[in-house]
C-alpha cells in the first residue's frame, strides 16, 4: 500500500492527484512509489501523477497553466507489483477526461494556487462541481458552463452575453469596420500560396471576404476566386470550393455559439483545404480597450477577441471534429483528405537531396549507346530514387517512366544501368535520410495525435514496407524515439553532436542557438525536438535563430527585420514549453526590442566578424557582469547604459 502523508494533492477516491512540481512535499513513500513507476515507464512525458495503492499512473494534461480545465491526452498505468504498464491515448478524442480544481495538485507555495483557486472558489459558489461525477469528461462539463451562462477568460469568470454592463441600450458591435483595405495578399492567402495549395487548387472561396482584396488579388493573376461577406458582398451566393479562406473572421464575432456556426458553415464548403486565421494575444495591446464577453471593444465599436494558439487548436478540433494543422500563430491548416494532410506535414519534414549526392562517376560509364542516349532521362531517374531512398515505382516517376517505355526500357534495367553510372553509397545515404524523416515524421505525428497517422498516401505506404516491414513496427519505434526524448540524454547527446558539427551553439546550462536555416540539417533527435514545438506554434519558417533549453525543454524561436545587420534586433519572439505544451508568443514594442549579441558567430567575413565581435564586448561590458552570459539584451537597457557612459 502507497501511504499517505502528503500535504498536497487532490484526493479522489482512493487516489492521490499531485502535479510533477509537487513531488518534493510527497511523503517519502509515495516519492519512492513515483521514482519506481517512473523507471518502468522510462521517457513518457507527464505532468500530473496518480497514486493508488499499488498502482500509479502518470497523465499527460494538455496546457496545465493556461488550459481553465485541462484535457487529458495521456495515461500510463504502472502496476508496482508486477510491473507491467499500460498506455491509454485520448489525444484525438473529442470527449477526454478533464482536470477539475487543478489548484491543489501544485507545491503549497506555488504563485499559481491563488488564482486558480478563486476560479474554483467562483464556479463553486454558482455551483456548478455539484454532482461532480457527471462533469468528468469535456463535453458534459462544457454542456453545464453554457447551460448557466458561464465563460471564462484569464481563470475569470466574465458576463457571456453582449450587452452594456452599464445601463442603457444593448451595445452594437460594428463588426464590418475591422475590413481592412490591403495591397497584396492577407496572410492566411500568402501561407496558401507558398505550401503550394492555390496553384494546385485554383479554385478559391474567401469566407468573410471583407472588402474582397484577396479576391481582386487572385483574379489578376488568373485564379477562380469568389467571396461573400454580409457587409460588404450579401448578395455573393456561397459557393464549395477546393480551397477555402476563414481569414480573421472568428475573433471579430463576440458571440461564441455564432463562432461555432460559422465555423461549420465555412467547412461544409472545402472540399480540400480550408485556412482558419485569428487575431493572436500577445501581438497586440489591449490597454484602453473594454473588456466585453470574452474579448474587447475598441472605440471604434468593434469587437476582438485575441486567441493563444492552443485555444485556437481546440477549438478548431473540437467544433469541427477534425484535427488542424497549425502553420503560424494564430493560422491553421484543415484538411478534408487525410492522406492530403499527411502530404503535406511530410512534405514540410522532410529534407531536400544534398546536390552533391547526385554526381555522378566520371569513370564509370556504360558502354551501350542506348543509355548514353538516355542519359539525361537516367539523371532523373536516380535523383528521385536517392531522394525516396528506394527503387521507385512507375506511378512514383511521372514522365520518366514514359520516356522510359518510349525507349523499351524497363524501370529495373534503368536502375541496373544507373548503378554503373552512379555510386551506389549515394542511395545508401539518401536511404538514410529518408528513414529519419520518417521517423521524424512519424514521431510528430504521434507527438500532434493528427487524425490522419493510420492513413497514409501510396508512396509513404510503401516507404514504411521498405524501411520498417509494416506499418505497426514504424508507428512502435516512432514513439520510442519520441518518448526518448523525454530524457536528457538523448537530446543532450544530439546537442553535442551538433556543437562538433558546427551547426549549434551553446551558451551555457543546456542552452544552444542555431540558425533557423540549419534546422534541416540537425540531428533528427534535434529536429523532432524543434518540430514538436514547431507542431504547436505552426510554421516558423520566417524565424532567423532558434534557442533550445534542454532542461526546460522548451524552444524559442526569434524574429529579425534585418538578421543580417551589424547589431540584429530581434522584434517577435515565440516561445514553446514542452512539458506543458504552451506557447508565448510576443511582439515586442521598440524599448523592448532584443539585440542578439552573438552575431559574430553567424558572420563568414572575417573582417566583419571581428567588427562586429568588437561591438559585443562593449556592449556587454555596458551590461555589466550580467551581460558576459547574455544572448540578447533589450534595446531600451542598452540605450540607457550608452547614455549613462
Amino acid at each position: 500500500m502507497v501511504e499517505r502523508g502528503s500535504r498536497v494533492g487532490k484526493r479522489v477516491r482512493d487516489a492521490l492527484y499531485v502535479h510533477r512540481e509537487a513531488l518534493p512535499e510527497l511523503s517519502a513513500a509515495d516519492r519512492r512509489a513515483v521514482t519506481k513507476a517512473t523507471a518502468i515507464a522510462r521517457d513518457f512525458p507527464w505532468n500530473v501523477v496518480r497514486i493508488e495503492p499499488d498502482k500509479i499512473a502518470l497523465l499527460e494534461y494538455d496546457d496545465f497553466d493556461n488550459e481553465h480545465f485541462p484535457a487529458l491526452r495521456r495515461s500510463l498505468l504502472v502496476d508496482l507489483e508486477s510491473r507491467e504498464s499500460k498506455v491509454r491515448d485520448f489525444s484525438t478524442s473529442p470527449n477526454p477526461p478533464i482536470l477539475h480544481r487543478k489548484e491543489l495538485l501544485l507545491p503549497t507555495e506555488d504563485p499559481r494556487r491563488a488564482k486558480f483557486a478563486a476560479l474554483t472558489a467562483a464556479l463553486d459558489a454558482l455551483g456548478m462541481f455539484a454532482d461532480s461525477h457527471k462533469i468528468g469528461l469535456r463535453k458534459a462539463w462544457q454542456q453545464r458552463l453554457e447551460g448557466a451562462g458561464i465563460v471564462i477568460r484569464n481563470h475569470q469568470i466574465v458576463p457571456k452575453q453582449t450587452v452594456d454592463p452599464e445601463p442603457g441600450p444593448a451595445v452594437r458591435v460594428n463588426r464590418h469596420k475591422t475590413a481592412i483595405p490591403r495591397h497584396r495578399l492577407s496572410s492566411p492567402m500568402q501561407l496558401l500560396a507558398r505550401h503550394g495549395f492555390i496553384d494546385q487548387y485554383p479554385n478559391v472561396f474567401d469566407y468573410g471576404c471583407g472588402q474582397g482584396d484577396d479576391i481582386r488579388v487572385l483574379s489578376e493573376v488568373g485564379i477562380s476566386a469568389v467571396g461573400w461577406d454580409p457587409h460588404f458582398r450579401p448578395e455573393e451566393a456561397k459557393r464549395p470550393a477546393d480551397l477555402v479562406n476563414l481569414g480573421f473572421v472568428l475573433n471579430v464575432i463576440e458571440n461564441v455559439d455564432e463562432r461555432v456556426r460559422v465555423l461549420q458553415d465555412a467547412w461544409s464548403l472545402c472540399q480540400r483545404v480550408m485556412a482558419v486565421a485569428v487575431m493572436v494575444e500577445g501581438h497586440y495591446s489591449v490597454e484602453g480597450l473594454k473588456p466585453f464577453a470574452d474579448g474587447y471593444l475598441t472605440s471604434r465599436g468593434t469587437f476582438q477577441k485575441y486567441f493563444s494558439p492552443h485555444e485556437l487548436r481546440n477549438f478548431v478540433r473540437h467544433t469541427l471534429d477534425t484535427g488542424p494543422v497549425a502553420v503560424a500563430p494564430g493560422i491553421v491548416f484543415v484538411f478534408r483528405d487525410p492522406e492530403a494532410e499527411q502530404e503535406f506535414l511530410f512534405r514540410r519534414r522532410s529534407r531536400p537531396v544534398p546536390s552533391e549526392l547526385l554526381i555522378s562517376r566520371a569513370l564509370r560509364r556504360p558502354h551501350q549507346p542506348l543509355p548514353e542516349r538516355l542519359r539525361p532521362v537516367l539523371d532523373q531517374l536516380w535523383a528521385r530514387a536517392v531522394e525516396l531512398g528506394r527503387g521507385p515505382e512507375t506511378d512514383e516517376l511521372a514522365e520518366i517512366a514514359d520516356k522510359l517505355a518510349r525507349s523499351n526500357v524497363s524501370i529495373a534495367r534503368a536502375m541496373g544501368w544507373c548503378r554503373s553510372l552512379f555510386d551506389e553509397a549515394q542511395l545508401e545515404s539518401g536511404a538514410r535520410r529518408r528513414r529519419d524523416d520518417l521517423l521524424v515524421h512519424f514521431a510528430l505525428g504521434a507527438f500532434s495525435g493528427s487524425r490522419a497517422f493510420n492513413t497514409l498516401p501510396l508512396t509513404l505506404r510503401r516507404d514504411v514496407r521498405h524501411f520498417f516491414g509494416n506499418f505497426g513496427a514504424a508507428q512502435s519505434e516512432a514513439r520510442r524515439f519520441l518518448f526518448s526524448l523525454g530524457a536528457d540524454g538523448t537530446v543532450q547527446e544530439a546537442c553535442d553532436s551538433a556543437v562538433q558539427a558546427g551547426l549549434i551553439h551553446s551558451w551555457g546550462d543546456g542552452r544552444y542557438h542555431l540558425d533557423a536555416r540549419q534546422t534541416e540539417e540537425l540531428p533528427a533527435a534535434l529536429r523532432t525536438f524543434v518540430g514538436c514545438a514547431s507542431v504547436l506554434m505552426g510554421d516558423a519558417e520566417d524565424a532567423n535563430l532558434v534557442t533550445l533549453n534542454v532542461p526546460k525543454r522548451s524552444v524559442a524561436f526569434y524574429f529579425s527585420p534585418d538578421f543580417g545587420a551589424p547589431l540584429t534586433l530581434f522584434t517577435r519572439v515565440t516561445t514553446v514549453y514542452l512539458r506543458d505544451q504552451h506557447v508565448h508568443d510576443q511582439v515586442l514594442s521598440d524599448d523592448k526590442r532584443l539585440l542578439f549579441l552573438q552575431c559574430s558567430l553567424y558572420e563568414p567575413d572575417s573582417a566583419k566578424r571581428r567588427k562586429r565581435s568588437s561591438v559585443e564586448v562593449r556592449i556587454k561590458s555596458i551590461l555589466g557582469k550580467a551581460g558576459e552570459t547574455l544572448l540578447t539584451a533589450r534595446y531600451g537597457d542598452v540605450a540607457a547604459g550608452l547614455r549613462q557612459h
